[in-house]
């Protein structure tokens, strides 16, 4: 028997996860005999009402232990504004307005379908065209047409069946468990690029031998999933064939979803990796304001960090850690 305290941390995962998977336009609702449809962003589908859930975490742990799983959550937020605080049979959310800020940070709108009054109709209207208006655009900034960009903050390494290298990405957002999309390293151009974008060496990194991606709440994640030395960003695009497919009803193998552009190393600038005080002391510090501490062996490994990375320092001595791990022989310790 879990403790309350326990049961009610569960149930604050999911209440978050289902807020990311919200925020990120994650989950497509549709109207079902019984409730609702909700389909995840890997294209599973689950009947869901206020109070129940066909998927596993519900029915094998939520249902007994006493909390909802993350889709009765996004429900229950998605529709808590309805009169009475109650869902609406015949409302029906299909998709999503995505707006973007000059900065680039990105806007989900739940739109609901029919049935809508002219006037309701024209609201929406009204309101999407005075975010325009305010300056909002219906492109990231920097983005041409028909591209996404998604910040990603660790990588994961697997091999295909003829021992290609397949590195899987891994939102920033890290509520997100699942990777975000995958790339093949065809040839040696393509092992090149993920380096010099990512800071790491692909035979630093430990290859996973799973045939899917592990995911980050797995319990053999720390030794797979590496950390990034700092988030970067994928420009990607939606694979022609999965477009297709996604048009003529989803029959048959479902085709690799999206479809890499670009790589984005460039990043905000931050604090330098290390500074002196008034009395001329050097100060080593990690991104996270963490002092490095008396240890030779961490600061030399910090030192060699920064060469390799623009000067900056890690975002934390577990990013570094990982680094250093990644790339063997580029810290040269002291003998002892």
């Amino acid at each position: 028997m879990l403790a309350p305290e326990s049961v009610t941390q569960m149930q604050r995962e999911r209440t978050d996860r289902a807020r990311a998977g919200l925020a990120n336009g994650e989950f497509k609702f549709s109207q079902s005999d019984n409730g609702w449809l909700i389909e995840n962003r890997d294209g599973k589908q689950y009947s869901v009402t206020l109070g129940a859930c066909t998927c596993q975490d519900f029915t094998q742990r939520g249902q007994s232990l006493g909390f909802t799983c993350k889709h009765i959550e996004a429900a229950r937020i998605l529709f808590s504004q309805c009169p009475g605080g109650q869902m609406d049979s015949n409302t029906q959310v299909t998709g999503w307005t995505k707006l973007f800020h000059p900065t680039g940070a990105q806007v989900s709108l739940p739109v609901p379908l029919e049935p809508l009054s002219a006037e309701q109709a024209r609201a929406m209207f009204n309101s999407v065209a005075a975010l325009i208006d305010a300056g909002f655009t219906v492109a990231a900034p920097g983005l041409e047409e028909g591209e996404l960009a998604e910040e990603v903050s660790a990588v994961s390494l697997r091999n295909a069946k003829d021992n290609t290298p397949i590195i899987d990405f891994y939102s920033a957002n890290t509520k997100l468990l699942k990777k975000f999309m995958h790339l093949y390293l065809n040839n040696e151009q393509d092992v090149a690029d993920f380096e010099a974008a990512t800071g790491l060496h692909l035979a630093g990194l430990t290859v996973y031998d799973g045939s899917l991606a592990i995911a980050r709440d797995d319990n053999k994640a720390g030794k797979y999933i590496t950390p990034l030395p700092r988030p970067i960003k994928l420009v990607w695009k939606l694979s022609p064939k999965w477009e297709e497919w996604k048009a003529t009803g989803g029959e048959g193998q479902e085709p690799h979803k999206r479809l890499l552009v670009r790589y984005e190393t460039k990043v905000s600038p931050v604090g330098t990796a290390a500074s002196k005080p008034p009395t001329g002391t050097l100060v080593r510090r990690y991104q996270d304001g963490t002092s490095v501490n008396g240890d030779v062996n961490e600061q030399v490994a910090f030192d060699t960090y920064c060469k390799h990375n623009g000067s900056q320092a890690a975002q934390s001595k577990e990013v570094m850690r990982a680094w250093v791990k990644a790339n063997p022989g580029l810290v040269t310790f002291p003998a002892k």
